[in-house]
Parts: structure tokens; C-alpha cells; sequence
């Protein structure tokens, strides 16, 4: 307990959203609107619309407006002066308090009217502290941490600057936060027991407004919360984890007569119609299970592969990752064999690794193996192996699969045990990566600079992070989070 209070002492001093950074009216003598109010968090920038302050007690908000530019707190019609009047605000959680900022066209024929937003910050929030080096790569950022308390968990959107734009009502557990090409933001909620093995678990698809709109879950076997994939045909890739008895595995110091977890991979409808499944059952040996072994032949049912993702392709090939054969697989969409391996123990398929300094185990425990541009891409978490975790980029040719890129980061040392996500950016060459069971997201710009680092509180950790490029907008954000909680007048 006392290390829980020094923790969340820290916290409120050195974190809480950058609450530190001004308390003052912009020194910008040149900006025709200044803003004041304790523990505004970031300090006021006349071209920054958004900001967050604490939700337990009511603050007092004083605006400024200069030269032909006049301001009004509230979203009342009217209203609009130079020298508004100073007004104390109580807002509850989420609740947002609007400025409005209107100046004369260049033609004086009209207004151009801007909109600034204060929201309320609720004292559950998780806490993080966001540094930024250089200007992010995306507008807008999703993460979803496990805090030490899963009941509080919850599904938020940030800016370029660390501000949280967009949050979910607490869940139970929200985990693997993503936003759909529509704007929808997905979600699975805290599961019980194994992973892939409680029926309750779907993702559930909710509008920017909060409303859930639908669930989507396997077929015949519980829904795995590792991955939600949208194909090119409109369909979904899901992942399931079933279960098989009878196996003889004492071959590998197992049971002569257990029970396994088999990945399977389905492609579902919108309405959650199975078109076709595809199991690690057909296609992958005990003896890919390799080191693992020694771990997962202490409690049945034996998680044998970890499926833990899955990328359809183009073509109709799909990419999945087998955390517990340390091993990424290309598998062919029309007949279900494997194209190739890359990692884990040599099979015919496998691929020879080259430039690779951690061959012959390039991959340890991986996860988010994705293809970008012909190049495949992965967390590497580096379990067990006694070496810090690191993005990967390989290019693979014939039979071969070339290392052409590797990053780490010193604030990321040691294995990282689980989970973790990088996502490879061609365009502008940066990476964003969620260091996977350790407490910080880092985006890096193709110079290889952090452009930004996102820190949570011990303890917690964001399976993914994902950057949000058109899928929605700031103004969707806003009215969406404003739809949650009524703004405030």
C-alpha cells in the first residue's frame, strides 16, 4: 500500500497530462486570444484547440481577447466581447467547457468563429506523461493500457501533443483498441482464465458517439482477443483458440494423452457468418513448439502455438504469428499450406535469415507481424531469449529473409514478456511501437529520432498503439465525445 501511494504521489506531481507545463496567459504578445485557468493542461496555444484539466474541483476560466478579435465561454448564442467575464466552471467527467473565438473576414463581410475546448479529466483516467521531441508522424493515436485495476480500464484517443481527444466509458478490461477504415472503434473487453477460452469475449464495434452498435465473435470455439483484421472484401479475420484432447505429446515431456490449444483463424461476415477456418491442427509439428515446451506442459489444456496474429493479404494469402514457435508463417489463402517461415525451429518452408546479428533466433516470442510493401515487419519481444525487445523489418526474396532494419530503445531494456506492437510507416519511414508488457509507446521519424515518447504508470501497458491517418477526424472526435457527456453551457 505504501508503494502505491508514493507511486501515485509521483504520479500527480510528474505526470498528470503535462499539468505542469502553464498555469499563465500565453506569452505570445502577438496572439489575439489568451486563456487562463490552473492546471490547464498543455498551456494555452492559440492554435492548439484542445486541452484537459482535473475533474475534482471547480476552476475559475478567465479569457482575453485583442484587436478586432472578440471571445465567449459557453456554447450560448450571443454573448461574444473583448473581456468576457470571468467564470467558474464545475464540470463532471468528460464534460467539456467551450471557447469561442470570432474575428472579421478579411473582407469584414462576416465571422470566422474557432472553438476551443477545456474537458474534464476524471480521477480514474490512466495516468501517463507525454514527452514530444519532434512532430508526430499522425493527427490522432489509439491506445488502450491495462491498468493494475482492470475494471477501470478504457479505450482513448490522443493528439500531436499527448492530449486526450476521444475516451471510452470505463469497461471491463478494454483491450486491443483499434479503428476500423470507417471510423469505428473496436474493442474486447478483460477475459477469463486461458486466453481464448472465455465465450463471453467478442469485439464489440462502437461509434465515435459511444453507442455499441455490434458484437463480432468466432465460431465454435470462444472468441481470442489478439486481433480483429478487415479483409479486402469487406469481410474480418478473427482468431479463435480450440481446444483438441487425445493428443500424445510425451514426445516433448508432455502427456501421453492431453489436451491442446490449436490456433484457428476464421473469416467471418459483418454479421458474423463463418466463410471459411483455417487451424494450426493441419499444418504445424509438436516440434515447433521447441523451447516453449518446457513451460506450457505444465497446465492443460497445453497452449502449443499462441496464436497471436493474423494479416489477410491481397491475394488472398494471410500472415499469422505463433508467439510459442517463435516463428511468423505466410500461408497460402487457396490451400492452406505454408509458403514459408520466418523464425523458430528449421522446417522445410523456413526461410534462411540473413544480416541478422540475433539469427539463428530472429524472433522470440513475436508478436503484430504484419507486411508492409512486400517487407515483413514485426515485434520482437525477444522472451526468454536474455535481449531487449526491438522492431523488425525484413525483405524477403526466394528463400531468403534479409534484415533491413532493426530498433530498440534504451528506455526498453531487458525481455519484454508479452504482448507489443510496431507498426512500420513506408511513406515517412517512422515507426510507432508499443514496447509490449513494459510501460511506454514510442513513435520514431524516419531520421530514426524519437518523435515522441508516452509513459504510463508502472505496471500498466498498451498491448497495441495504433496511429489514426483519415480514419477519423478531430471535429468526429470532438462532437463523438461531446454525444458521451453533454457539453457544458
Amino acid at each position: 500500500m505504501g508503494r502505491s501511494r508514493a507511486i501515485a504521489a509521483r504520479l500527480s506531481v510528474a505526470i498528470s497530462l503535462g499539468m505542469l507545463l502553464s498555469l499563465a496567459f500565453a506569452s505570445d504578445a502577438s496572439a489575439d486570444l489568451q486563456l487562463r485557468a490552473p492546471g490547464l493542461a498543455p498551456g494555452f496555444q492559440e492554435g492548439q484547440y484542445d486541452y484537459t484539466i482535473s475533474c475534482q474541483e471547480p476552476f475559475k476560466l478567465r479569457v482575453r481577447a485583442t484587436g478586432n478579435t472578440e471571445a465567449r465561454i459557453g456554447n450560448k448564442k450571443g454573448g461574444f466581447s473583448r473581456h468576457p467575464k470571468a467564470r467558474k466552471i464545475r464540470l463532471s467527467a468528460g464534460q467539456a467547457i467551450q471557447v469561442a473565438k470570432r474575428a472579421p473576414t478579411a473582407k469584414h463581410r462576416g465571422w470566422k468563429v474557432k472553438h476551443y475546448w477545456i474537458r474534464c479529466l476524471p480521477p480514474d483516467f490512466p495516468k501517463y506523461a507525454f514527452s514530444r521531441y519532434a512532430k508526430p508522424s499522425a493527427p490522432f493515436y489509439v491506445v488502450s493500457p491495462l491498468p493494475i485495476d482492470v475494471s477501470l480500464n478504457r479505450a482513448f484517443i490522443f493528439d500531436r501533443r499527448g492530449v486526450p481527444i476521444w475516451w471510452s466509458s470505463p469497461q471491463v478490461g478494454a483491450q486491443d483498441a483499434t479503428v476500423l477504415a470507417d471510423g469505428t472503434i473496436a474493442w474486447t473487453h478483460y477475459f477469463g482464465g486461458t486466453f481464448g477460452t472465455d465465450p463471453n469475449v467478442g469485439f464489440d464495434f462502437h461509434r465515435a458517439d459511444g453507442r455499441l452498435y455490434t458484437t463480432l465473435r468466432t465460431v465454435g470455439s470462444p472468441t481470442d482477443n489478439h486481433e480483429l483484421q478487415p479483409t479486402p472484401d469487406g469481410n474480418y479475420m478473427m482468431i479463435t483458440y480450440r481446444e483438441r484432447s487425445g493428443v500424445d505429446t510425451s514426445a516433448f515431456n508432455g502427456d501421453a494423452d492431453a489436451h491442446v490449444l490449436d490456433g484457428v483463424v476464421q473469416k467471418l461476415t459483418p454479421s458474423g457468418q463463418l466463410l471459411w477456418e483455417w487451424s494450426t491442427a493441419d499444418h504445424i509439428g509438436q516440434a515447433e513448439t521447441g523451447r516453449w515446451w518446457a513451460g506450457i506442459s505444465q497446465v492443460e489444456p497445453y497452449d502449443i502455438v499462441h496464436l497471436n496474429a493474423v494479416q489477410p493479404l491481397e491475394n488472398g494469402d494471410f500472415l499469422i504469428s505463433l508467439r510459442h514457435t517463435d516463428a511468423a508463417y505466410r500461408v497460402n489463402g487457396k490451400t492452406g499450406d505454408i509458403e514459408w517461415k520466418l523464425g523458430g525451429v528449421s522446417t522445410p518452408e523456413s526461410l534462411t535469415v540473413a544480416n541478422d546479428p540475433d539469427s539463428p533466433t530472429p524472433l522470440g516470442g513475436q508478436h503484430d507481424v504484419r507486411m508492409v510493401d512486400g517487407e515483413v515487419t514485426a515485434h520482437d519481444n525477444g522472451t526468454f531469449l536474455n535481449r531487449a525487445p526491438r522492431a523488425v523489418r525484413y525483405s524477403i526474396s526466394g528463400s531468403t529473409a534479409t534484415l533491413v532494419q532493426s530498433v530498440s530503445d534504451p528506455l526498453a531494456p531487458g525481455g519484454s514478456f508479452c504482448c507489443g506492437s510496431a507498426r512500420y510507416f513506408s511513406g515517412d519511414r517512422s515507426w510507432l511501437i508499443s514496447w509490449g508488457a513494459l510501460p511506454i509507446v514510442t513513435e520514431f521519424n524516419g531520421a530514426g529520432g524519437r518523435s515522441f515518447l508516452l509513459r504510463f504508470e508502472e505496471g500498466q501497458f498498451s498491448y497495441r498503439a495504433q496511429a489514426i491517418r483519415g480514419e477519423l477526424t478531430r471535429k468526429e472526435l470532438v462532437k463523438g465525445m461531446n454525444a458521451q457527456v453533454s457539453p457544458a453551457r
